[in-house]
Protein backbone atom coordinates (compact mmCIF):
# COMPACT_ATOMS: atom_id res chain seq x y z
CA UNK A 1 0.00 0.00 0.00
CA UNK A 2 1.41 3.81 -1.12
CA UNK A 3 1.59 6.35 1.22
CA UNK A 4 -1.56 8.10 -0.58
CA UNK A 5 -3.58 5.29 0.01
CA UNK A 6 -1.93 4.81 3.65
CA UNK A 7 -3.64 8.64 4.14
CA UNK A 8 -6.91 7.75 2.77
CA UNK A 9 -6.99 4.66 5.33
CA UNK A 10 -6.41 6.96 7.92
CA UNK A 11 -8.40 9.30 6.97
CA UNK A 12 -11.34 6.62 7.21
CA UNK A 13 -10.05 6.35 10.74
CA UNK A 14 -10.39 9.96 11.90
CA UNK A 15 -13.91 10.33 9.77
CA UNK A 16 -15.05 7.63 12.96
CA UNK A 17 -14.13 10.64 15.43
CA UNK A 18 -15.60 13.17 13.04
CA UNK A 19 -11.76 14.49 13.46
CA UNK A 20 -12.47 15.08 9.90
CA UNK A 21 -15.34 17.70 9.67
CA UNK A 22 -13.44 19.46 12.46
CA UNK A 23 -10.51 19.86 10.43
CA UNK A 24 -12.42 20.66 7.69
CA UNK A 25 -14.13 23.63 9.90
CA UNK A 26 -11.23 24.64 11.72
CA UNK A 27 -9.19 25.22 8.07
CA UNK A 28 -12.32 27.81 7.20
CA UNK A 29 -11.85 29.62 10.42
CA UNK A 30 -8.32 29.83 10.24
CA UNK A 31 -8.12 31.31 6.70
CA UNK A 32 -11.51 32.75 7.63
CA UNK A 33 -13.09 31.41 4.56
CA UNK A 34 -10.73 33.42 2.17
CA UNK A 35 -9.67 30.42 0.11
CA UNK A 36 -10.86 28.03 -2.79
CA UNK A 37 -10.15 24.32 -3.34
CA UNK A 38 -9.89 22.59 -6.39
CA UNK A 39 -10.98 18.50 -7.18
CA UNK A 40 -9.59 16.95 -9.79
CA UNK A 41 -11.96 13.89 -11.58
CA UNK A 42 -11.36 12.23 -14.32
CA UNK A 43 -13.63 9.16 -15.68
CA UNK A 44 -16.88 9.88 -13.99
CA UNK A 45 -18.84 7.07 -15.41
CA UNK A 46 -22.37 6.07 -15.60
CA UNK A 47 -22.06 3.31 -12.65
CA UNK A 48 -20.84 5.49 -10.28
CA UNK A 49 -23.36 8.26 -10.87
CA UNK A 50 -24.93 7.92 -7.22
CA UNK A 51 -21.68 8.20 -5.46
CA UNK A 52 -20.90 11.20 -7.36
CA UNK A 53 -23.81 12.98 -6.74
CA UNK A 54 -23.21 12.18 -3.07
CA UNK A 55 -19.84 14.28 -3.75
CA UNK A 56 -21.47 17.14 -5.16
CA UNK A 57 -24.48 17.22 -2.28
CA UNK A 58 -21.11 17.62 -0.20
CA UNK A 59 -19.75 19.85 -1.84
CA UNK A 60 -22.43 22.69 -2.26
CA UNK A 61 -23.12 21.96 1.73
CA UNK A 62 -19.65 23.28 2.25
CA UNK A 63 -18.46 25.29 -0.57
CA UNK A 64 -19.62 28.00 -3.15
CA UNK A 65 -18.92 27.50 -6.69
CA UNK A 66 -15.81 29.33 -8.50
CA UNK A 67 -16.22 31.17 -12.18
CA UNK A 68 -13.40 31.85 -14.38
CA UNK A 69 -14.36 35.68 -13.12
CA UNK A 70 -14.69 34.78 -9.26
CA UNK A 71 -10.62 33.22 -9.95
CA UNK A 72 -10.01 36.80 -11.69
CA UNK A 73 -11.64 39.04 -8.96
CA UNK A 74 -10.31 36.81 -5.89
CA UNK A 75 -6.58 37.43 -7.47
CA UNK A 76 -7.24 41.03 -8.25
CA UNK A 77 -8.78 41.99 -4.86
CA UNK A 78 -7.57 39.21 -2.54
CA UNK A 79 -10.93 38.83 -0.76
CA UNK A 80 -13.71 35.78 -1.59
CA UNK A 81 -16.58 37.51 -1.43
CA UNK A 82 -19.00 34.64 -1.13
CA UNK A 83 -20.36 32.91 2.27
CA UNK A 84 -18.51 29.74 2.15
CA UNK A 85 -15.18 29.09 0.36
CA UNK A 86 -14.53 28.11 -3.27
CA UNK A 87 -14.32 24.90 -4.82
CA UNK A 88 -13.51 24.39 -8.16
CA UNK A 89 -14.32 20.88 -9.59
CA UNK A 90 -12.09 20.25 -12.15
CA UNK A 91 -12.27 17.01 -15.07
CA UNK A 92 -9.46 16.28 -17.06
CA UNK A 93 -8.66 14.55 -20.49
CA UNK A 94 -12.45 15.73 -22.04
CA UNK A 95 -14.10 12.34 -21.70
CA UNK A 96 -17.28 12.08 -22.46
CA UNK A 97 -18.67 10.54 -19.36
CA UNK A 98 -17.88 13.95 -17.97
CA UNK A 99 -20.06 15.33 -20.11
CA UNK A 100 -22.99 12.71 -19.78
CA UNK A 101 -22.92 12.39 -16.52
CA UNK A 102 -20.38 14.94 -14.01
CA UNK A 103 -22.55 18.06 -16.26
CA UNK A 104 -25.98 17.11 -14.99
CA UNK A 105 -25.37 16.92 -11.84
CA UNK A 106 -23.12 20.08 -11.68
CA UNK A 107 -26.31 21.93 -12.79
CA UNK A 108 -28.27 20.08 -10.36
CA UNK A 109 -25.81 21.50 -7.57
CA UNK A 110 -25.07 24.88 -9.31
CA UNK A 111 -21.21 24.03 -10.02
CA UNK A 112 -19.12 25.58 -12.28
CA UNK A 113 -17.32 22.52 -13.98
CA UNK A 114 -13.37 23.17 -15.30
CA UNK A 115 -13.02 21.16 -17.88
CA UNK A 116 -9.21 20.20 -19.44
CA UNK A 117 -9.21 19.16 -23.21
CA UNK A 118 -6.10 17.46 -25.13
CA UNK A 119 -7.32 19.15 -28.30
CA UNK A 120 -6.14 16.19 -30.30
CA UNK A 121 -8.16 13.42 -28.78
CA UNK A 122 -11.52 15.40 -29.39
CA UNK A 123 -14.10 12.85 -31.33
CA UNK A 124 -12.02 9.83 -30.37
CA UNK A 125 -13.73 7.20 -29.23
CA UNK A 126 -14.46 7.67 -25.62
CA UNK A 127 -13.68 11.56 -25.88
CA UNK A 128 -16.13 14.70 -26.45
CA UNK A 129 -16.82 15.69 -29.20
CA UNK A 130 -16.38 19.47 -30.45
CA UNK A 131 -20.29 20.00 -29.84
CA UNK A 132 -20.44 19.40 -26.85
CA UNK A 133 -16.96 21.11 -25.54
CA UNK A 134 -18.82 24.02 -27.33
CA UNK A 135 -22.05 23.35 -25.33
CA UNK A 136 -19.96 22.85 -21.96
CA UNK A 137 -18.67 26.42 -22.74
CA UNK A 138 -21.91 28.17 -22.71
CA UNK A 139 -21.66 27.67 -18.76
CA UNK A 140 -18.52 26.25 -17.72
CA UNK A 141 -14.63 26.81 -18.29
CA UNK A 142 -12.73 25.18 -20.35
CA UNK A 143 -8.82 24.71 -20.80
CA UNK A 144 -5.97 23.25 -22.28
CA UNK A 145 -4.23 20.09 -21.34
CA UNK A 146 -1.71 19.95 -24.13
CA UNK A 147 -2.50 18.63 -27.69
CA UNK A 148 -1.76 14.62 -27.57
CA UNK A 149 -1.87 14.49 -23.27
CA UNK A 150 1.66 14.34 -23.27
CA UNK A 151 4.07 14.30 -19.84
CA UNK A 152 6.26 17.44 -19.86
CA UNK A 153 9.07 15.52 -19.53
CA UNK A 154 12.73 16.66 -19.81
CA UNK A 155 14.35 16.87 -22.91
CA UNK A 156 11.15 17.93 -25.32
CA UNK A 157 11.92 19.96 -28.31
CA UNK A 158 10.88 23.37 -28.43
CA UNK A 159 8.53 22.27 -31.45
CA UNK A 160 6.69 19.83 -29.72
CA UNK A 161 6.09 22.09 -26.70
CA UNK A 162 4.82 24.84 -28.99
CA UNK A 163 2.68 22.19 -30.80
CA UNK A 164 1.22 20.71 -27.30
CA UNK A 165 1.37 23.86 -25.17
CA UNK A 166 0.32 26.43 -28.07
CA UNK A 167 -0.67 25.32 -30.81
CA UNK A 168 -3.76 23.68 -28.58
CA UNK A 169 -4.37 27.03 -27.42
CA UNK A 170 -5.14 27.90 -30.64
CA UNK A 171 -6.90 25.22 -31.68
CA UNK A 172 -9.37 25.56 -28.60
CA UNK A 173 -9.38 29.46 -29.20
CA UNK A 174 -10.67 28.71 -32.55
CA UNK A 175 -13.65 26.33 -32.20
CA UNK A 176 -14.60 28.26 -29.05
CA UNK A 177 -14.22 31.73 -30.49
CA UNK A 178 -12.84 33.44 -27.23
CA UNK A 179 -9.46 33.42 -25.39
CA UNK A 180 -8.12 30.49 -23.40
CA UNK A 181 -5.77 30.79 -20.57
CA UNK A 182 -6.29 27.81 -18.49
CA UNK A 183 -3.85 25.38 -18.53
CA UNK A 184 -3.36 21.88 -16.87
CA UNK A 185 -0.60 19.92 -16.48
CA UNK A 186 -0.43 16.25 -17.49
CA UNK A 187 0.34 13.58 -15.31
CA UNK A 188 1.41 14.79 -11.95
CA UNK A 189 4.87 13.15 -11.03
CA UNK A 190 7.78 15.29 -10.03
CA UNK A 191 9.89 14.51 -13.54
CA UNK A 192 6.55 16.06 -15.55
CA UNK A 193 7.33 19.56 -14.18
CA UNK A 194 9.89 21.18 -16.57
CA UNK A 195 10.95 24.61 -16.68
CA UNK A 196 10.98 24.50 -20.74
CA UNK A 197 6.96 24.14 -20.25
CA UNK A 198 7.09 26.64 -17.83
CA UNK A 199 8.33 29.02 -19.61
CA UNK A 200 6.41 28.22 -22.78
CA UNK A 201 3.06 27.98 -20.89
CA UNK A 202 3.93 31.60 -19.81
CA UNK A 203 5.03 32.70 -23.31
CA UNK A 204 2.18 31.64 -24.88
CA UNK A 205 -0.15 33.41 -23.26
CA UNK A 206 -1.50 31.46 -20.22
CA UNK A 207 -2.75 33.25 -17.06
CA UNK A 208 -3.63 29.78 -14.82
CA UNK A 209 -1.62 26.66 -14.94
CA UNK A 210 -3.76 23.61 -12.61
CA UNK A 211 -1.13 20.85 -11.16
CA UNK A 212 -2.19 18.09 -9.10
CA UNK A 213 -0.40 18.68 -5.76
CA UNK A 214 -3.05 19.13 -3.60
CA UNK A 215 -3.36 22.81 -1.55
CA UNK A 216 -5.44 25.41 -0.79
CA UNK A 217 -5.44 28.49 -3.13
CA UNK A 218 -5.18 31.49 -0.96
CA UNK A 219 -5.15 35.33 -2.31
CA UNK A 220 -1.23 35.43 -2.96
CA UNK A 221 -0.60 31.99 -4.67
CA UNK A 222 0.98 31.82 -7.50
CA UNK A 223 -1.66 31.46 -10.65
CA UNK A 224 0.99 29.58 -12.09
CA UNK A 225 0.82 26.83 -9.36
CA UNK A 226 -2.88 25.97 -8.95
CA UNK A 227 -2.80 22.93 -6.83
CA UNK A 228 -5.71 20.20 -6.90
CA UNK A 229 -6.39 17.17 -4.74
CA UNK A 230 -7.13 13.86 -6.22
CA UNK A 231 -11.02 12.74 -5.68
CA UNK A 232 -12.58 9.43 -7.75
CA UNK A 233 -16.00 9.18 -8.22
CA UNK A 234 -16.78 6.11 -6.41
CA UNK A 235 -15.13 7.14 -2.74
CA UNK A 236 -17.38 7.30 0.23
CA UNK A 237 -17.94 10.97 1.68
CA UNK A 238 -15.83 10.23 4.29
CA UNK A 239 -12.78 9.74 2.16
CA UNK A 240 -13.74 13.16 0.27
CA UNK A 241 -13.84 15.07 3.60
CA UNK A 242 -10.45 14.36 4.48
CA UNK A 243 -8.92 14.62 1.50
CA UNK A 244 -10.66 18.10 1.62
CA UNK A 245 -9.57 18.78 5.57
CA UNK A 246 -6.08 20.09 4.64
CA UNK A 247 -4.34 16.94 6.34
CA UNK A 248 -3.42 15.35 2.62
CA UNK A 249 -1.68 18.82 1.83
CA UNK A 250 1.61 17.55 4.04
CA UNK A 251 1.85 14.52 2.12
CA UNK A 252 2.54 17.09 -0.90
CA UNK A 253 4.75 19.15 0.76
CA UNK A 254 8.33 18.28 -0.04
CA UNK A 255 6.61 17.42 -3.39
CA UNK A 256 5.66 20.63 -3.60
CA UNK A 257 8.70 22.59 -2.54
CA UNK A 258 11.08 20.78 -5.32
CA UNK A 259 8.46 21.87 -7.83
CA UNK A 260 9.01 25.63 -6.90
CA UNK A 261 12.88 24.71 -7.15
CA UNK A 262 12.47 23.25 -10.87
CA UNK A 263 10.47 25.88 -12.37
CA UNK A 264 12.53 28.57 -10.78
CA UNK A 265 9.60 30.01 -8.60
Amino acid sequence: MNKFELARQFGKALSTFKIDLALLHLQKVVRKKNYIRAVIYHDTPKNFSTSLEKHFAFYQKHFSPVSKQDLNRFFQTGHWNKPKPGLMITFDDGLKSNFEIALPLLEKFGFVGWFFIPTGLVDAPGQMSWKEIQKLDQNHEIGCHTQSHLRMQEGLSKEILQKEIGESKKILENKLSHPVDLFCWVGGELQTYTRSAHNMIQKTGYHYAFMTNSKAIGPKTNPYFLDRTYVEPFWDIKEVTFMLSGMIDLLYSKKRRQIIYQLGF
